[in-house]
């Protein structure tokens, strides 16, 4: 018996860009409090020639202290389209499998590469411990 294999979506090149940055300082708290670190991305866009998608990762505090910082990165992935609709007998099936695929695009990406040095930078200014949080898509 001959496994079926799944279509793949191959892309040539790669755009970031920087959409937002967002720091808030609140107070210094009294005590410990936890980390609460939530990623979300979103694609915005999707054609024959690109896929783009919002990738975001928020940093907050239990009980609202200390502060809330807000990283956004837009990517543009652009598709080989020779390679990929060879393997897609329409449009809505290429689409469905990418929405599958999506969390793959992004882990794959250096965008969280990227979001987790600007937090770190940021959150060690002036003398402070940087927070350093993985690389990758954090699944809640």
């Amino acid at each position: 018996m001959v496994k079926k294999t799944e279509p793949t979506i191959f892309t040539d090149g790669l755009h970031a860009q920087l959409q937002l940055l967002e720091y808030k300082f609140i107070n210094f708290p009294e005590n410990f409090v936890s980390i609460k670190p939530k990623d979300t991305f979103k694609l915005i866009e999707c054609s024959k020639e690109k896929f783009v998608v919002d990738i975001t990762r928020t940093v907050e505090f239990e009980e609202n202290q200390l502060y809330k910082l807000k990283v956004i990165v837009r990517e543009e992935f652009i598709i080989d389209q020779e390679k990929t609709f060879s393997n897609f007998q329409n449009f809505d099936e290429f689409k469905k499998e990418l929405n599958k695929k999506l969390v793959s695009f992004v882990n794959q990406s250096p965008a969280y590469n990227e979001i987790s040095l600007v937090i770190g930078q940021i959150t060690s200014m002036f003398g402070n411990v940087p927070v350093v949080l993985p690389p990758n898509y954090l699944e809640k």
